[in-house]
């Protein structure tokens, strides 16, 4: 529990710091930390398993990651700046690529797991089964999660370009 204290007191002193909820340790930690409390809280009267410890320590590290990240590109980004007037359109372009390759792993990722999950069990017990093995779980799943969270962005981006290759992206995607 004290690691969960840590961390909501380290994502509530960054959003103070950066004077906004619009930064990465309040998106995508936050919402962790609010399940985790719900789930240990409230669903584990009605017969959901606690979240255990060691848990805490993950969200632990991945907040102290996100913060060191940020504060580290605000740094850098000050030494830049001056050398470069235009990088707010360099930085956002090379942001897109790279949510735009990341996007590709993860539909590579999920089609290697679901092929691989179709050749062990078959079709034949993965439609018995209503193709619950295809929910998202395990590293594929987490991947999937966070890929959502990164799409509005690409679909932003296509919305301002109208390029067909980030609407191809999203259609591949979500399908």
């Amino acid at each position: 529990m004290v690691y969960l204290v840590i961390t909501v007191l380290m994502i509530g002193l960054y959003t103070i710091k950066r004077h906004s909820f619009m930064n990465a340790a309040f998106l995508f930690a936050a919402p962790y930390v609010l399940i985790i409390l719900l789930n240990n809280n409230v669903m584990v009267e009605s017969g959901y398993y606690p979240i255990k410890e060691a848990t805490f320590k993950t969200l632990f590290v991945f907040t102290t990651g996100l913060i060191a990240g940020s504060m580290l590109r605000l740094v850098l980004k000050r030494r830049i700046v001056f050398k470069n007037s235009n990088l707010d359109s360099v930085v956002i372009e090379n942001s897109i690529y790279k949510i735009k390759g990341f996007l590709w792993f993860v539909i590579i990722v999920r089609l290697i797991d679901i092929f691989v999950t179709v050749k062990s069990i078959g079709l034949a017990t993965l439609y018995d089964d209503d193709f619950e093995a295809l929910q998202l779980s395990g590293f594929a799943g987490h991947l999937t999660l966070l890929g959502t969270a990164m799409a509005p962005y690409i679909y932003k981006h296509y919305l301002k370009n109208k390029n067909k290759s980030d609407l191809l992206l999203l259609l591949v995607f979500s399908g």
